[in-house]
């Protein structure tokens, strides 16, 4: 044991305990030795845990699974409303939806709702019949969990 406190240059008051002890009780080196272990264990965990930011990353953010009408239907629809279909329930009151056009001109929009039979679908009612062209849809909406999510979406209408 000496032989190890030399080496680690250590000698201090912990390592004349242990020489102390373990000299005076039979088996409690091994203990002493596993107490260690689990101390030194524990320590590591709690310094990655705090370089990691002790975050864990959330799964479960609303996520925009779809437009309605689809650009293949667009035509066919009456282009004064889009359906956002997303992945959870949302809560509309801390929800936008911004629709823009190539320019990137923001297009006015009528207001928000949700739909009475599907509280994960966002209603975007357009004042006027949207235009063919090249449009970017961007979202960002709470999760009725209170995650919150943005993102965007390329949308093309064409007649």
């Amino acid at each position: 044991m000496e032989r190890l406190a030399a080496q680690l240059k250590v000698d201090g008051p912990e390592t004349r305990d242990f020489r102390r002890s373990a000299q005076n009780k039979p088996g409690h080196r091994e203990t002493k030795t596993v107490t260690t272990f689990i101390r030194a264990a524990l320590q590591a965990a709690i310094i990655a845990l705090a370089i990691s930011g002790g975050s864990v990353p959330a799964l479960a953010h609303a996520k925009l699974l779809s437009v309605d009408p689809p650009p293949a239907d667009a035509e066919k629809s009456s282009g004064t409303e889009l359906r956002l279909s997303f992945s959870e329930g949302i809560e509309l009151s801390f929800s936008e939806v911004t629709i823009l056009d190539a320019g990137q001109k923001e297009i006015a929009n009528g207001g928000l709702a949700l739909d009475p039979a599907d509280g994960k679908i966002v209603v975007v009612t357009l004042p006027d019949r949207l235009p063919s062209g090249h449009y970017t849809i961007k979202w960002s909406v709470v999760s009725s969990d209170g995650h919150k999510a943005a993102g965007s979406q390329d949308y093309v209408r064409s007649e």
